[in-house]
Parts: structure tokens; sequence; C-alpha cells
């Protein structure tokens, strides 16, 4: 017997809402990659949420609306009816967007990995921040001394399967400065959230290494 059927025998299924979700994506050998980690690719970090409830959405609904799983908790306090949830902690209720799906409650999402486990401090690739804003994603990758910044930017909708990196080489001026912008953007949103590293001084601009 499932969750549902129980809800649905004590007759408590209008009463309640069922949150599904997933923590990471898999590689899928999309990229030639396996596993969950390692990239801010789509595959990656777009995992589903999907909420149930027959009473708020007798018919299916979608939403475009970017969501964080740090929205998880004041969504879920929101929801509880407890004051200002959104403050206990650094992230955003997305009940309106429940309420009506037209809606969004953020301009972007964020991402961050730290391999602590497996890879040396120092390898570029065990720490990630990223953000996806519109049809951007800006990833920057780095070694908790600061050595081998790299950086990706692909625009999901020209280049849904993020095969070409649009600031590899030499990119033109117009890219250079939307690669700046979406770099500021970046460090604002994890300077908010607490969590750039504090080993090196991160850069205020992209540098090459």
């Amino acid at each position: 017997m499932t969750v549902l059927d129980t809800l649905e025998e004590a007759g408590l299924m209008d009463k309640t809402i069922v949150l599904r979700f997933a923590d990471h994506g898999e590689g899928g050998l999309s990229h030639g990659l396996r596993e969950k980690a390692y990239s801010a690719y789509e595959e990656m970090i777009h995992v589903p949420l999907i909420v149930h409830s027959p009473k708020l959405y007798p018919e299916p609904k979608e939403t475009a609306a970017f969501y964080d799983h740090l929205d998880l908790l004041p969504t879920i306090l929101d929801l509880a009816g407890v004051a200002n949830p959104e403050s206990y902690g650094v992230g955003k209720s997305i009940v309106p967007v429940m309420r009506d799906t037209s809606k969004s409650v953020k301009d972007l999402t964020a991402f961050s990995f730290d391999d602590v486990f497996f890879l040396p401090a120092n390898i570029p690739g065990g720490h990630i921040r990223a953000i996806r804003e519109g049809d951007w994603t800006y990833a920057v990758y780095f070694g908790l001394d600061g050595s081998g910044l790299e950086y990706e930017l692909y625009n999901i909708k020209s280049d849904p399967g993020q095969m070409n990196n649009l600031i590899f080489g030499t990119p033109a001026a117009d890219l250079r400065k939307e690669w700046l912008r979406l770099h500021q953007l970046l460090t604002r949103r994890f300077i908010d959230a607490g969590n750039l590293p504090n080993s090196f001084a991160w850069p205020m601009e992209p540098t090459r290494a």
C-alpha cells in the first residue's frame, strides 16, 4: 500500500500536499559523463519538483518558474501557516507559484558543488558555483586554493545540449560583457547565500588562468 492509498483511505487527500523531488540528476553518458557530479550541465542540476494535490490541481499544470532546494523549507513553512517563513533560511517560498503557475518568485536559480570526499582540494572540477538565468547557464569551476579557475557559459535556448562553451578561447566583445554581468550576478547571489569559498579571494571579474 502506498502513501497516497493510505491518505485516500483516511480521507486526508484533500488536506495534504505531497512534494516529490530529487537531490540531483544523473549524467547518463551525456557529455561522456556518468553518475551525478562535477558539472553544472542540465542533466545534473535540472531536477524534478512535483506538487501533488488533487484539490489544488484537479488537472496537471506546469511552470517555468525557477526553484532551488533552499526554497523547500520556507515553502513548507508557508504551507503550514508559519509567519515569516523566509526568515528561517536563505530560500524563498514558492507558494505564490503553486497558487498561480504563471508567476515567479525569483529571477535565477543557483547551484553549488563541493567534493570533500574523493578529489584533492585544489582540483578545479571538485568545486563549482553556477547560476541559471533566463536562457543562460554560467558556471565557475575552481580549486580551494584559487588555482585553475575555469568558466562555462551556455545558451540553453540555442544550445540545449550545452555543447558550445561560448567563452572558450577569445569571446567577442558582446559575450565578454554578458560574461561579466553574469559573473557579478553569480557573485552577489553566493555572497547573499554565504556560499563563496573563504580560502582565497574570489575574483570580482572573471579572469583567465
